[in-house]
């Protein structure tokens, strides 16, 4: 309790004196970075203090800083010094340490420890801050995807009589469970769905602050599509907003439109694209992100494939599939 407490207040003291002391001075007497390659703001700042462990800080435009914490032990506050865009960076040491992110306002501490190094997102001018046990077992842990089903209740389809006979939400739901209960049962990636149940409303912004307390290391959303001038439509697209989600896209995007054409040969692919609008599930997850739509509920044969219990198992697989691949695992 001691230590938490005593963690909690260097958080706090730490906060405010990177808030006011940010020059070279303090880095220089504080920190033991090596001057030159701090002002430089290169992609891979080393770090003097032989006792460090620290080998490289990598990503666009950062700035690593060292402090000696509570016990004695080592810190380090990453900041993206971008102000309009965010970016992905990686920690590298010399050998395996166990790493904590300290998470900002509260102190509390998560553990990290990713098959792909210590990676991780901060949004544009935002920092993070850590602490290792130098010499300590690295910590396993299972990669984290945040399972996505549209929260557009209101996209329904209706018939003549007023009855409802599509609900996008709901049916989003129904085939992101069955991911879910996939990735389950294979056990290699912690899988979350980022609301309760069927028929639980939610928001985008909830979600996706969800994704970000839960560190997760990639968000999948599923919606299905339709147009905008009464038009069928048809097909199958995934988008993304940067490079670590573009190649999340494509690997889901790829095993559910090769799934697709096994049942459904004439369905259109409309490709792994930046959307045209800033959708904020692949701009706010803090983690790479993709949306695919998976058909046209406006479209009448489509929408029936998307109702069907067997077609959505086949989907599901498939998204398991390219999550898997992403994180370099085999089906």
């Amino acid at each position: 309790m001691r230590l938490r407490t005593a963690t909690a207040l260097f958080v706090a003291i730490l906060a405010f004196a990177c808030g006011i002391a940010r020059s070279d001075e303090f880095t220089d007497r504080q920190n033991g970075l090596d001057r030159a390659s701090f002002a430089r703001r290169t992609a891979n700042l080393r770090v003097v203090d032989s006792l460090a462990h620290l080998v490289s800080v990598e990503g666009p435009g950062c700035r690593a800083e060292r402090f000696i914490g509570p016990g004695m032990l080592p810190w380090i506050m990453v900041t993206n010094t971008d102000s309009a865009t965010g970016h992905y960076y990686r920690l590298t040491f010399d050998h395996p340490v166990t790493l904590f992110q300290i998470l900002p306002v509260t102190g509390l501490e998560r553990r990290l420890g990713r098959r792909d190094g210590h990676l991780f997102y901060l949004r544009a001018g935002a920092a993070a801050l850590f602490r290792y046990h130098p010499g300590a077992e690295a910590h396993n842990m299972k990669p984290r995807v945040m399972l996505n089903p549209s929260v557009q209740y209101n996209n329904v389809i209706l018939d003549d009589n007023g009855t409802e006979i599509y609900n996008e939400g709901e049916t989003m739901w129904d085939v992101t469970s069955r991911v879910k209960t996939i990735l389950d049962t294979d056990g290699r990636i912690d899988a979350y769905i980022s609301r309760l149940d069927r028929r639980t409303h939610s928001s985008i912004q909830l979600e996706c602050t969800l994704a970000q307390q839960l560190t997760c290391d990639a968000f999948v959303s599923l919606h299905s599509d339709a147009t905008a001038d009464g038009t069928e439509g048809g097909g199958t697209w995934t988008f993304f907003a940067d490079d670590q989600g573009k190649r999340l896209g494509e690997c889901v995007q790829g095993k559910v439109l090769s799934a697709i054409r096994e049942v459904y040969p004439e369905v259109i692919d409309r490709g792994v694209k930046e959307h045209w609008n800033r959708l904020y599930v692949l701009h706010n997850s803090g983690c790479a992100a993709s949306l695919t739509e998976i058909l046209f509920h406006s479209n009448p044969k489509e929408r029936e494939m998307l109702k069907n219990s067997a077609f959505q198992d086949r989907v599901a697989k498939a998204v398991a599939r390219g999550i898997l691949e992403y994180f370099g695992f085999e089906s």
